[in-house]
């Protein structure tokens, strides 16, 4: 199980397909709250919308196996994602800093998307705002480009990722477990 393409309210999560499942039930939830948004889905994957940035979410599946009468698993093992946290003035296209997988474990691929060639830096600080390490400070050009953000030796924690480009500058809030 696996949320990917995380933005500010979006998130498309994906399970592993059962064979012959008649479709799926997803449910997801902010953490640490009790109310669970339900919804149906006939494949291994659902867009979800409409959630709040900076969250983090608790999400579960469960596979239909029949539906007269209906015949269902448990729920799945929770997992979370955490919606991204957006400060700053990027508007094309929506997500112009994006990091996969979020959280990160052991390493992710932090993309970076500008509109027109620039100087650019890329650097982690920890929730008080301190500096943790620079991950990039060149001149980029317009377009797409990918980092790779290596744990090492980052304690478990709340990160703030900001990307400064030209005139602007926007910051991602990242878990690392």
């Amino acid at each position: 199980m696996v949320a990917t393409g995380i933005t500010q309210s979006k998130a498309i999560l994906q399970w592993t397909a059962a064979d012959g499942a008649a479709g799926y039930k997803l449910r997801y939830k902010v953490k640490n709250t009790s109310s669970w948004t339900v919804l149906a889905s006939h494949d291994n994957s659902k867009k979800i919308s409409g959630l709040v940035t900076g969250t983090t979410y608790v999400w579960q599946v469960k596979t239909i196996c029949s539906t007269a009468p209906i015949v269902a698993s448990e729920w799945s093992a929770k997992k979370e994602f955490t919606t991204s946290l957006r400060l700053g003035t990027f508007s094309e296209p929506p997500g112009s800093l994006s990091v996969y997988p979020n959280p990160v474990t052991t390493e992710a691929i932090i993309r970076l998307w500008i509109a027109e060639n620039s100087g650019a830096t890329l650097e982690l600080f920890d929730v008080s705002g301190k500096k943790v390490q620079t991950l990039l400070a060149t001149n980029l050009e317009a377009g797409n480009h990918e980092v790779l953000l290596r744990r090492n030796q980052l304690t478990p924690g709340i990160y703030l990722l900001g990307f400064t480009a030209g005139e602007k500058t926007e910051v991602v809030k990242i878990p690392i477990e």
